[in-house]
This record gives structure tokens, sequence and C-alpha cells, in this order.
């Protein structure tokens, strides 16, 4: 990116975010050079757009920045088929790659879902948005209110600084319950309108029955106490689940702006449980109840210990003693 700051034939670059067990980093995964025209070079773009996988395009502008620099827009792609983890990954990401490659080289940040957002009709709809001075439709207004407050909106997912709504009561005792063994599983549920946590479930269910409790439709909060044997030793393990539908696999992706209020509300609801005394051993994110079973929630709690590997052992040469006594060999001259 320094490079074509300073002014080389660089059109865009593809930035995903790779994970491993350990980290995750940000990978330049594909480069292009100026072929033709800004909108032409958009074309570019929309080929390499993938149905589940996020990407940040840093696409140059066609006039240069008032300091005679290139002039970049950053562009935002999440697809509503993408992971929730891998949404919540990449919004919360946005804004450290943008200071760290220098805040004031982007001209424009730019959003979009689907690929119809990357074309040059896309951004001439989106040009044209900005510069109106007319009345935007609701779903804009909502849009706009996210993007002033910190909130970013990436399709069947969201990233937001975290919002404390108050808690029924309810919920509260519920909780206690739990914490006292009376029973084993509480659901928490947003209610939108009163904008508060409400209690959806309080029972006692065995592990196998946790799946049962996922809706396919709307996104909820699970805590589960696990009793189980390990080791040898009888543990109670608590359980915080947070499942969020994005449309596969069954499911019916829920409301963006549902989506929104559970995303920013997770952080409170655990920390919630916590007050109530709660000690949560693992916690475990997924879109499908078909993703919530024993064992996975064994891995979580227990996860299998890896092997060390073992150096390599070099062989013991021959013993010298068995060899002999060193002998001297006299040449003849």
């Amino acid at each position: 990116f320094g490079a074509a700051l300073q002014g080389d034939s660089t059109r865009f670059f593809q930035v995903q975010i790779t994970e491993s067990e350990e980290s995750a980093e940000l990978v330049v995964i594909s480069k292009k050079d100026i072929v033709g025209s800004f909108d032409d070079d958009l074309q570019y773009i929309t080929e390499l757009l993938e149905e589940r996988q996020a990407s940040y395009f840093l696409y140059r502008l066609d006039e240069p920045s008032p300091n005679g620099k290139p002039h970049f827009i950053f562009f935002v792609y999440v697809p509503d088929r993408a992971r929730v983890r891998q949404k919540m990954i990449y919004a919360s990401t946005r804004a450290n790659l943008k200071r760290q490659l220098g805040a004031g080289n982007f001209k424009y940040e730019i959003f979009g879902t689907v690929k119809d957002d990357f074309t040059a009709d896309g951004y001439a709809k989106w040009m044209k948005m900005q510069l109106a001075d007319v009345p935007l439709t609701e779903e804009e207004m909502m849009k706009e209110e996210e993007e002033e407050g910190g909130i970013y909106v990436g399709g069947a997912s969201t990233y937001v600084h975290g919002i404390a709504f108050p808690v029924d009561q309810a919920v509260h005792d519920a909780l206690n319950k739990l914490k006292a063994h009376s029973v084993t599983y509480v659901q928490i549920k947003i209610d939108a309108e009163g904008e508060k946590l409400v209690l959806g479930d309080s029972c006692s269910i065995g592990i196998g029955d946790i799946a049962g409790k996922v809706s396919g439709t709307e996104p909820l909060f699970h805590l589960f106490n696990w009793d189980h044997t390990y080791n040898g030793d009888a543990l109670t393990s608590c359980v915080f689940i947070y499942s969020c539908p994005d449309g596969s696999g069954g499911t019916k992706a829920a409301p963006v702006r549902l989506r929104m209020l559970y995303s920013s509300s997770k952080s409170n609801c655990e920390g919630i449980a916590k007050e109530s005394g709660l000690v949560i051993a693992g916690k475990l994110e997924v879109n499908r109840a078909d993703e919530v079973s024993e064992e996975s929630i064994n891995e979580l709690i227990h996860p299998p210990l890896r092997e060390k590997k073992k150096n390599f052992a070099k062989p013991k040469g021959p013993n010298r003693r068995a060899r002999g006594g060193r002998r001297l060999i006299r040449t003849k001259k």
C-alpha cells in the first residue's frame, strides 16, 4: 500500500482476514493494476466477490488527494451468507485497518452485502444519495444512525460497541435458580419493542436437548449447566451460547435490526450472568441447531491435548573402546 501511495499503477488491493488457532492476520490476497477508468475497473471487484467470504477492497480513485497523492475508497464487503463470527471480526477490524493505513488516505468508506453495491451503477447511486439533499428512507436513516453511532451492520450480522438494555426481573430470578442448580437451562431473549432483556425459557434439560432450544428464525442467548464427569472428577460447567440464524442450513435470517440488537447485547447478557455468580466455562456461537452437541461442548470445555512433537534422536556413535585403542602406523620411506 505504501508503494501505491507513491503513485504506482495499482488500482486496488483485496484484503482478507485469515485465522489460525493462535491469531488472525490481514492478508492481501489479490492486487489489480489500472486497466481502464474508475468505473470500468469496478468490474474486476465484482468478479472476486464470493457468496460466503467477506473482503476489504482498497480502491484507487482517478482524482488525487489535495496533497497530490493517490486517494482511495475503503470498500467493505460482508455478504449476508457469511458466518456470524466472520462478520463480527471484519466489522471490529475495519477501523483498525484504516487507522494503520492512514485514515486520511481514504476519501470514502462504503459498505455492501451484494455484488450490485460495487458496480459502477451501484457506486453512482451511492454518490447520488450522498450529494442529494432528499429525505432518506427508513432503512437508510437506520443505516446512517448506525454508522454515526459506531455501529456496523454487515448483512446477517453486526458489530457494535455494546448496549446495556434493562433486564426483566424474571431473568435475574432464573439465573439465580441456575446458580442454585434448581434448573439446568435458561434462555434469554430481547424484547425489541420494549428494548429490554426478557426470559425466554427456564427448565431442566439434558445436554442432548439444547439443540431443540436453538431457533432457526431468531437469535437467542442460552445458558446451560452441564453436569458431567471428566478424568474421574464430577464437574458442573456453565456454557454460554449465542445462536443467530444466518439463512444457511435451512435457517431463516433474522431481521437486520434484531441481529444488531442481539450482537450489541451479547457482552451485557454474559455480564449479567456473571453478576449472578455464574462462572462461564466456555462460550459458543452457532448459526444452526446441529452445531450444538455434546461433542462440540465437550471440545469447548475440555479441548483435546496436543501431542508434543518428538525431536529426532540422533543415534549414538560406536563406542571407541569397543573399537580398540588407537594404533600408530609407520609408513615406509
